[in-house]
């Protein structure tokens, strides 16, 4: 009966421990749980600065206007005014840099909306006369009026 007597308080000091080691598992839950948050939001950011960058470098190269590029003199650059694209994913500025008679590099720089992440982009672009010929013009005149 002493003994029975002696082992009285190892149940409360069974319970608290058990009540520290789950406390514990819950607070690391709790914490993993706000790191896998944290880097889903900032992954979501970094995909929407890059698709701000690469969208503005295909705006870019897609109106390019040979007035103002063509006359750039070889190595020196131009600034893209920041722009936006549609969906409000975020915006972008750039440069345009003249490397030869007929290469360009487009660099572009993309931010998400509250300009947290940022991603960059370049693109290298060759510019290619297109030949066409004034027999290809002719038939191609005559089928319009032809038509009309």
């Amino acid at each position: 009966m002493d003994r029975i007597r002696s082992e009285g308080g190892i149940a409360l000091v069974v319970a608290v421990f058990a009540l520290v080691v789950l406390g514990g598992l819950i607070s690391a839950g709790f914490f993993v749980g706000l790191q896998e948050q944290r880097l889903g939001r900032n992954a979501l950011k970094l995909e929407r600065a890059f698709t701000a960058a690469d969208g503005g470098a295909a705006r870019i190269v897609s109106q390019w206007n040979p007035t103002v590029y063509d006359s750039l003199p070889v190595g020196s650059s131009l600034q893209i005014a920041p722009g936006t694209l549609p969906g409000e994913t975020g915006w972008y500025r750039g440069s345009i840099r003249r490397l030869g008679d007929r290469l360009f590099l487009v660099q572009v720089d993309g931010f998400s909306r509250d300009s947290a992440a940022r991603q960059a982009v370049a693109v290298v672009v060759r510019l290619k006369p297109t030949a066409v010929g004034t027999r290809t013009a002719g038939v191609a005149r005559r089928g319009w009026i032809a038509a009309n």
